[in-house]
C-alpha cells in the first residue's frame, strides 16, 4: 500500500486555499456523534491512519463529504470510513461500519490493542439508538486501558474491561457491572429489569450523551468539532478491507 500512499501524499492539499476540483475544496471541520462509530487517533500522520486500518482505495474527501458518506451504511455491505485531517492533534476515523469488529465480538479487543500498539493513544466510541448501544474504549501501547459497552434493548453490559477513569467518575458515571457481579446480583438485576425495565434496575442508565461528554473529556467531543477553526483540509474516504482479509 506504501506506494498508494505516496501517491496520496503528492495529491493532496494541505493548505489554504488549495483545491483538487470541485467539489474537493477543503473546508472546516463537520461535526458528528449521534448514530455512529469512530476512532480517534493522537497523531497528525492521516496517512499512517489509513495504513493501520488498511483503507481500501482511499480518495480526497472534504468533511461535509466524508461526514455525509459515513452514515450512508446499508445492511450486508460495508459503510465507508472517512479519516479526518488532523484537528487538535487527532485523527478520526468515522464509520466503517460492517468491516471492523464490534464491541461484543471476541476479536474486538485484540484488534483495538493491536491497532494501539502501531499508533500509540487509540480511542473507540459508538452509539446506536436502535438497541441503545453506547460504548467507549482507550488503549494506549498495545494496551486497553479502559473498555465498556452497554445494550440498554436487553441491559447487557458487553463489555468492561479495566477500572473507571477518572473521567467518567467525575461525570458521574455508575453503571451495573454485569461481568463482575456475583450470581445473586445479577440475578437480582435481571429480576428489576423484567418486572420495571432496565430504567428502574437501579443506578444510572449510559446513553448518548455520556459517550459525548467522555469523549470531549478524552480528547474531542465530535458534535462540537465547529468549535475549532482550523486550516481548511481534505481527508480521505475508502472502505477498510474486512478484518479477516488484514494480515
Amino acid at each position: 500500500m506504501s506506494h498508494l500512499i505516496d501517491w496520496l501524499k503528492s495529491i493532496i492539499p494541505w493548505s489554504v486555499g488549495a483545491t483538487v476540483g470541485p467539489p474537493s475544496i477543503p473546508d472546516q471541520p463537520v461535526p458528528f456523534g449521534y448514530k455512529q462509530s469512530w476512532l480517534a487517533f493522537r497523531t497528525e500522520d492521516t496517512m499512517a491512519v489509513a495504513d493501520a486500518l488498511n483503507l481500501h482505495e482511499p480518495k480526497p474527501s472534504t468533511w461535509a463529504e466524508g461526514i455525509r458518506r459515513s452514515y450512508l451504511w446499508k445492511r450486508g455491505k460495508d459503510g465507508e470510513c472517512f479519516l479526518t485531517p488532523p484537528i487538535q492533534g487527532w485523527t478520526l476515523a468515522v464509520g466503517g461500519v460492517g468491516s471492523i469488529p464490534e464491541t461484543g465480538d471476541p476479536e474486538w479487543p485484540t484488534w483495538l490493542a493491536a491497532l494501539s500498539e502501531r499508533l500509540g493513544v487509540v480511542q473507540y466510541y459508538c452509539t446506536h439508538r436502535v438497541v441503545e448501544l453506547h460504548a467507549w474504549a482507550k488503549a494506549e501501547q498495545g494496551r486497553i486501558i479502559r473498555a465498556y459497552a452497554y445494550v440498554g434493548e436487553s441491559g447487557e453490559t458487553l463489555i468492561n474491561i479495566g477500572d473507571p477513569t477518572p473521567d467518567e467518575i467525575k461525570l458521574g458515571f455508575h453503571f451495573f457491572d454485569e461481568p463482575r457481579a456475583s450470581a445473586s446480583e445479577i440475578e437480582a438485576h435481571w429480576a428489576k429489569i423484567n418486572e420495571a425495565g432496565p430504567e428502574e434496575a437501579g443506578g444510572s442508565l449510559p446513553d448518548e450523551e455520556s459517550v459525548m461528554s467522555l469523549a470531549g473529556r478524552w480528547g474531542l467531543d465530535p458534535t462540537r468539532l465547529d468549535d475549532y477553526e482550523t486550516t481548511p483540509r481534505l481527508g480521505l474516504i475508502g472502505t477498510i478491507r474486512r478484518v479477516q482479509e488484514i494480515g
